[in-house]
């Protein structure tokens, strides 16, 4: 029971705009869980409440049996994130960075040690080891921002956005190790934007729409709901989008 993630009625406004409607919802770990939505549906929001980043205006949210309002520190202890953004400390070395990563975990020096240099070698950083954040591409942020997010063994996954930008061997190899996450017993909750990573990955699919969810289930669980045969179809159906869809090829032919 309290090895999941609870929404209950959840409510989240920005000035009077509703980012999230009356959610309720379970995640349950052993699955990749994605999230799939238009831009502004609620994705990051959604994300940043596991975490307690943000605080919900109305409902209750359970994360491994803690409050992410009233305790978020526990939460951020076993969760792995990477947000959608590259939220770095710029002034920092790469290797510096994980460092204070790894301290921030509380993990054992030796434990540290051992986990940077492997993630370190996981996604391809051992060149950029003594170069400032800042100063990297997006897709070496991206990197960086994986291996941190690895680099404690969390038992949650929460991944905004996190195959942008980065390296096709390094997307294909990550591919893999979150279906052996998941089958493992650890909670994955992706976003992403390329519904052929949805379709090759999911177990469970969360479709956001303007703050409501409007399908959960797997990937044959949508379809049929969306009476389509492709998840691409079945997200312009379900979210109404194949009139923008005709809007947009209008005005880019001109």
């Amino acid at each position: 029971m309290f090895e999941m993630i609870i929404f209950q009625n959840v409510s989240k406004y920005y000035g009077g705009t509703p980012a999230l409607k009356n959610i309720s919802l379970r995640i349950e770990p052993g699955k990749v869980n994605i999230l799939l939505g238009p831009n502004g549906s609620g994705k990051t929001t959604l994300m940043k409440l596991i975490l307690g980043i943000i605080k919900p205006d109305a409902g209750k949210i359970s994360v491994y049996g803690y409050d992410p309002v009233q305790d978020p520190i526990p939460i951020r202890r076993i969760t792995g994130y990477v947000p959608e953004d590259d939220t770095l400390y710029h002034s920092l070395r790469v290797k510096e960075y994980l460092e204070f990563v790894a301290r921030t975990y509380g993990l054992k020096p030796g434990v540290a040690e051992r986990n940077i240099e492997r993630v370190i070698d996981a996604f391809m950083l051992r060149d950029k080891i003594h170069e400032f954040t800042g100063s990297l591409s997006h897709g070496y942020r991206r990197r960086v921002l994986l291996a941190a997010a690895f680099i404690h063994d969390p038992q949650i996954y929460l991944l905004d956005e996190p195959f942008i930008g980065v390296d096709p061997r390094i997307a294909r190899a990550l591919k893999t190790v979150l279906k052996n996450k998941a089958k493992n017993g650890y909670l994955v909750l992706l976003s992403t934007h390329v519904l052929e990573i949805a379709e090759a990955l999911a177990d469970n699919i969360i479709l956001l729409y303007k703050g409501r969810i409007i399908s959960t289930g797997s990937l044959r669980e949508v379809l049929e709901k969306a009476r389509t045969e492709g998840l691409e179809e079945a997200f312009l159906s379900l979210t109404m989008s194949r009139l923008q869809v005709e809007e947009i090829v209008k005005a880019l032919m001109g």
